[in-house]
């Protein structure tokens, strides 16, 4: 292992003094190393900072003290964390929530219901986690904040859209600190199709310690919108400031204007201290193929979507490949694999197999195939995810007629209707597991 790779890996496990060591120690450096070096010093300063500021030596931060199986005291400095400052409070509670580091606790509070919805989220009982979180963010008005993760289940697993624009409202209202509720409110009115989603976004003020992020999901709003000056304006000051999701966005603007070469050398950094990034995969496998260097292109999509079947726009690039290549075989196929499924068997009961399932593609010609999936890429912007919501903020830019819960197993289904193409007439039904009525019924709406 060299000390590249080393201090990749120290970085991940956190410990960014001996991470700044290792880049330290590289002769000669390079890009990628620079780059990890300024990182690395970077988190290694805020890390430093956030010591200072809570006056705590680092084997007494609530991480350290979970494992060391101190429940009670990790517990009482999130709540002192809040307390001084609640911006703070909020990041590291949601760090616990979705890591779900946090185990249970023995009395109920609004704390243990909040620790516990996380469970029920990562085991898909929407329900469940949607009922601890109103529970709790309503027992006092000091958990209003716990409201964003309502609006998150809400918009990510359900796509209720009106409801989780609603609860963003009200974060707003109650926690006017919260800036990250109006950038998610920004990508609800996206996938709603309102004419100005980021209005308000350019005058929003936010603490010093959170511009970076900030900056990085605002650029990222105006990358999947289309506006690809203006992100880039947003994201080199990110990446300035150390944002290492911000350097996967703006290969994806320079990918858009056709700085291939930039936009490479970002992605590449970004899959040096994450190799599965599966966002940084497919923009990387689309500036290569751009570039004509299909092989490359090729091995680097074939690794993504053997582990995830729902990579939407690397399934689009694999096909151009496949096309680009003269394998119309595996061009038809992965095309097929973008309409929507046939099921011999109802899928849609949680507790049963699904049945088998089949893709039908239509009789397209290598030319009409080629085309459909080069204007796919175009009317998606700057979108290369695999959310539902968002994919409904793409179709709509298409001109497409979207049903108010788009389902994303129905892929290319809007798309390739509206062109006149022959598809399955069955819908396969939204994602959610609950209805709208009863997500009103769980919130008391």
């Amino acid at each position: 292992m060299n000390d590249l790779e080393r201090g990749i890996k120290l970085f991940n496990a956190g410990r960014y003094a001996e991470a700044v060591r290792a880049f330290e120690a590289l002769p000669g450096g390079g890009e990628n190393a620079r780059f990890c070096l300024e990182h690395a010093r970077r988190s290694l300063q805020e890390q430093r900072s956030a010591r200072k500021n809570l006056l705590l030596p680092a084997a007494e931060r609530p991480a350290e003290l979970l494992k060391k199986g101190n429940h009670a005291g990790a517990l009482r400095l999130l709540k002192r964390i809040f307390a001084g400052d609640p911006c703070s409070g909020f990041r590291l509670a949601r760090d616990l929530w979705l890591g779900a580091d946090f185990p249970r606790l023995s009395r109920p509070s609004a704390w243990a219901w909040f620790f516990l919805s996380s469970e029920a989220w990562r085991h898909g009982e929407d329900r469940e986690a949607l009922s601890l979180l109103n529970r709790a963010s309503r027992s006092s008005r000091s958990f209003s904040w716990m409201r964003y993760y309502v609006a998150e289940i809400l918009l990510r697993r359900l796509d209720l859209f009106e409801l989780a624009l609603k609860e963003t409202r009200e974060l707003i209202r109650g926690c006017p600190w919260l800036w990250e509720a109006r950038c998610l409110r920004a990508e609800i009115l996206m996938a709603l199709g309102a004419d100005s989603p980021l209005a308000g976004l350019g005058r929003l003020r936010v603490p010093e310690k959170s511009m970076a992020p900030f900056l990085a999901w605002r650029g990222a709003l105006q990358l999947w919108s289309g506006d690809c000056a203006s992100a880039l304006k947003d994201l080199d000051l990110a990446v300035s400031l150390g944002n290492p999701d911000a350097l996967c966005w703006r290969g994806a603007v320079l990918t858009m204007l056709g700085g291939y070469g930039a936009a490479l050398e970002d992605l590449e950094k970004v899959l040096a201290l994450d190799p599965k990034d599966p966002e940084a995969m497919t923009w990387r496998a689309e500036a290569l193929r751009r570039l004509g260097r299909l092989e490359e292109s090729l091995s680097g999509l074939q690794g993504l979507l053997a582990a995830s079947e729902d990579a939407l726009w690397a399934r689009v690039n694999r096909a151009l490949l496949h096309l680009e290549l003269g394998d119309l075989a595996s061009a038809r196929e992965d095309f097929a694999r973008l309409c929507p499924p046939f099921y011999r068997d109802a899928p849609d009961q949680r507790d049963k197999p699904a049945g088998e399932t089949s893709y039908l593609c239509p009789g397209l010609s290598p030319r009409r195939m080629r085309h459909i999936l080069e204007e796919a890429l175009k009317l998606a912007r700057g979108l290369r995810r695999s959310d539902s919501h968002l994919n409904r903020a793409w179709m709509r830019a298409a001109g497409v007629a979207v049903p108010r819960r788009p389902s994303p197993q129905a892929r290319l289904l809007y798309w390739l209707r509206a062109k006149g193409l022959k598809t399955p007439p069955e819908l396969v039904l939204g994602p959610g597991s609950l209805g709208e009525d009863e997500a009103r019924l769980i919130l008391g709406r």
